[in-house]
């Protein structure tokens, strides 16, 4: 569990999650993995962008008008993945390793 603390006059965001790396316990090629998050500070509505594997451009891109979303992943290719949630100038960033 992750204790968030913020200055309520900051307009700077935070983006927590309960999902932790999977390194140890791989998903299998093709599950749907769900990431709960929520995002705290700032003003509503929050642009949410979804990267993997460091690319360049997001995979998609949501409005958020709450302040919890939930992404789900579908593990495509097998191997070891990093993927990130954005919103405004802050990331959270998780490995994910998928099995065949």
């Amino acid at each position: 569990r992750d204790i968030i603390w913020y200055d309520s006059a900051s307009s700077n965001v935070i983006i927590s999650s309960k999902y932790r790396n999977n390194i140890n316990e791989p998903i299998t090629q093709y599950e749907t993995l769900e990431i709960p998050y929520t995002i705290t500070g700032g003003t509503t509505p929050y642009k949410v962008y979804y990267y993997v594997d460091d690319m360049d451009n997001p995979i998609n891109e949501i409005q958020l008008t709450g302040n919890s979303g939930v992404w789900e992943y579908n593990a495509l290719t097998k191997g070891t993945h990093n993927l990130k949630i954005t919103c405004q100038s802050q990331s959270i960033t998780f490995s994910l390793k998928v099995a065949e």
